[in-house]
Formats: structure tokens, sequence, C-alpha cells
């Protein structure tokens, strides 16, 4: 069995950020907002931060407690020029839809590639920024040389952030995918189907062995703790790993990947706008 560990592939991405970082002269720029209170927003902001700072990122946050400040937010980290890019950490203020966010954040901008114009790119088969989680995925398993032409692949999850971005970077790879949700009929039989499996839900051990085909490869985006403080992903891994060929563990699979790119991408805005 394959453990499929992330760190490896994070450090080759870091050291890459930080050694382009290094050769310009203009330092890239990240704006962080998030909500007034928000504990764990604040924690992983802070976390963001500092790894932000090792490969040679300045990064700040803004904090914000209503729609309104948001936009303010927003518009400023627009037209500020020393600004490179900007992620709105969820969750957001109460009221405020994502398609708040989706319509106002700029695209050239748009680090989590969260917005309309970003997604249009991305299911456009064009490059942009795109969510940093979906490409996580994608760059763990080109590490491990996943072949991906031809897979049946079952994406478990049809989030913004996750769940849709991966299964159209899946597509343009040309692996033939189903994506998986809440009202899906028979999701063992479903999920059981698939060479390659990707789940992204944020449910404990939502998959589980009698639910993977021998010789699978399953990909854990999920991450949350529990109450004794311990980390948990969607799959039970003891028992499908027990199953399938190959699997990301919780922690330390796809989760140090995800902030790795977060800022290969604040990178990639930054040249797309003062290295032209």
């Amino acid at each position: 069995m394959i453990n499929l560990e992330g760190k490896i592939v994070a450090e080759k991405i870091n050291d890459d950020v930080k050694k382009k970082v290094d050769s310009i002269k203009q330092e890239p720029h990240l704006r962080i907002i998030l909500t007034t209170g928000e504990k764990d927003a604040l924690v992983y902001t802070k976390t963001l931060i500092k790894q932000a700072e090792k490969v040679g990122i300045n990064a700040d946050y803004v904090e914000i407690s209503s729609g309104d400040e948001m936009v303010s937010a927003i518009e400023d980290a627009r037209i500020s020029t020393g600004i490179s890019g900007v992620i709105i950490q969820r969750p957001y203020p109460e009221g405020v839809d994502v398609s708040l966010v989706q319509e106002l954040i700029p695209r050239e901008k748009d680090v989590d590639g969260v917005g309309y114009l970003n997604m249009g790119l991305l299911f456009s088969g064009v490059d942009g920024l795109f969510p940093a989680t979906a490409l996580a995925v994608i760059r763990l398993l080109e590490h491990y040389d996943y072949n991906f032409r031809g897979k049946r692949a079952v994406v478990i999850g049809r989030s913004l952030a996750v769940g849709r971005p991966i299964s159209m970077l899946l597509l343009h790879r040309h692996a033939t995918v189903t994506i998986c949700h809440s009202r899906t009929e028979n999701l063992a039989g479903v999920v059981r189907e698939g060479e390659l499996v990707v789940v992204a839900v944020g449910k404990k051990h939502l998959i589980t062995e009698n639910m993977i085909g021998v010789g699978a490869w399953v990909v854990d985006c999920g991450f949350n703790y529990d109450e004794t403080g311990g980390p948990y992903g969607d799959c039970d891994y003891d028992g499908v790993a027990e199953i399938a060929e190959a699997i990301t563990p919780v922690p330390g699979g796809v989760g140090p990947i995800t902030t790795a790119v977060l800022l290969e991408n604040v990178l990639k805005a930054h040249l797309l706008v003062h290295c032209k």
C-alpha cells in the first residue's frame, strides 16, 4: 500500500516559490480577510502568514464583521497596487452569500480561485487561478505518477471550493468522472466502481473499507478535529488502507500541499500583474 504523503510535494513547491520570489524585486503581498471572532479561521490565518514569510511572501489580515465591511475590504485590496492576492476566509459574516464574494473579488487577485471569472476559466480549460485544494490533489497524484487517462474517478462532494473544481481538473486529464453528493443513491455502490476516489465532504469516516474497490487510489481532502482534539478525515484510514492500493493520510496528505499551492498562486498573481 502506498501512503500518499504530501510533505515532500509541499516542500518542493515551497522551495520553487522561494527561489522565484528571491529572484524578483518586489515582494508579493497576500491580504487575508476574515470574520471577527472566528477563532479557527484566525489560527489558520496566522499559520498561513508564518508559512508565507518562509517563502518570502508578505502577508497580513484584516477582520470584518458585516457584509458592508467585507465589500470595503475587498475593494481596498482591489485598488491597492501593493497587494498581489486576496482570500476571504470562511465562515463569512452573517447574511453574506458566497455569490457576493464571487462577484466582487478581482480575477487577477483571486488566489483562492473562487470568483466567477476564474471558475469560468477552469471549466473552459484555460489557465487561471484555481482553488488550492483541487490543485493540491492533482499535484499530489502527479508526484506519484498517477495515470489519469481513462480512469474511472469518483468525486464525493460538489462544493465550489473543492468537489467541482477537482472534477473539472480530472476531466481535463481525460479521467471519466462521477460526482456524488448528499442526494446520491447507493453511494457505496457508486464509490466501489471508482479506480480513483476523491472525497471532500467534511464528515468523519464517511468512506469505509466496504465502499472501496480493491486496488483503488483514495485521496481524502477532509480535515476536522474530534472531541478529544484528534484530527480525522472523511475516510476510515485503517480500514480503507487494507483495500486500497494508495491512500492519503490525515493529517499529512493533501493539507500541506494546499497551503503551498495557495502561496504559489499568490506568486503567480503577482507575476501576472508586475512582471508582464
